[in-house]
């Protein structure tokens, strides 16, 4: 699949997939059903790949059940049920998949289909930041900020989008490059900031672009 020692070849990949499923192997599975989801060495078929991914959920493969409930949150392969979203992402979630763990923190500080609860959106977005999860680290410095499951704490959130930033998070560079341009947690730097700010969002990131056009400043 990655081409590390062989040649690329993604057809062949697939079929290496399809055999691990074929004994039950779960991240073969999990494999497998990107592949259908992407059109990845297979034609894509959306609905294929949802039922991999279910099948693996159900053995209880993490990734998978995250995934799966991504499929039920875009109805992509399965009836859109946002219910159903939120319990194979929250069971997930539970099994330490940190995309799911930063999912959940996000939905339970905004209360999107869950309960508000500041201490569970810290304590998941804390999770998924111990197994350096880079968009958690963005999550975890909101919640610092706002003083949510938690005391406020500007440079504790400043260190957290530096690092996030450092791992690769074009979310926690632009609001790293925030804090430089208001000096909140850190040394107002207003050069580097605006810098930072156009590498933000050179990344093209949605979240970016809506932040960026929020400041209403020209860079």
């Amino acid at each position: 699949y990655y081409g590390y020692g062989v040649e690329q070849n993604y057809s062949k990949a697939v079929k290496m997939y399809l055999r691990g499923t074929e004994i039950g192997d779960m991240e073969c599975m999990d494999n497998l059903a990107y592949c259908y989801s992407k059109g990845i060495g297979v034609n894509r078929d959306a609905k294929r790949a949802a039922e991999l991914y279910e099948t693996a959920a159900k053995l209880g493969f993490p990734k998978a059940q995250y995934s799966l409930g991504l499929c039920y949150l875009h109805g992509d392969g399965v009836p859109a049920d946002v219910r159903l979203a939120v319990d194979w992402i929250s069971q997930s979630a539970r099994n330490k998949c940190p995309e799911a763990l930063n999912h959940m923190a996000k939905r339970f500080y905004c209360g999107d289909g869950v309960p508000m609860d500041g201490e569970m959106a810290r304590k998941y977005a804390s999770e998924a930041v111990a197994q350096g999860f880079a968009n958690a680290y963005c999550t975890l410095a909101l919640c610092c900020i706002n003083g949510f499951g938690g005391a406020v704490d500007y440079e504790m959130a400043a260190r957290l989008f530096k690092e996030g930033a450092d791992k690769g998070s074009a979310l926690c560079l632009c609001n790293y490059a925030i804090c430089l341009l208001t000096g909140a947690g850190i040394d107002m730097d207003y050069a580097k900031g605006i810098s930072l700010l156009k590498t933000a969002r050179d990344s093209e990131d949605p979240d970016v672009l809506i932040a960026i056009e929020k400041l209403g400043i020209e860079i």
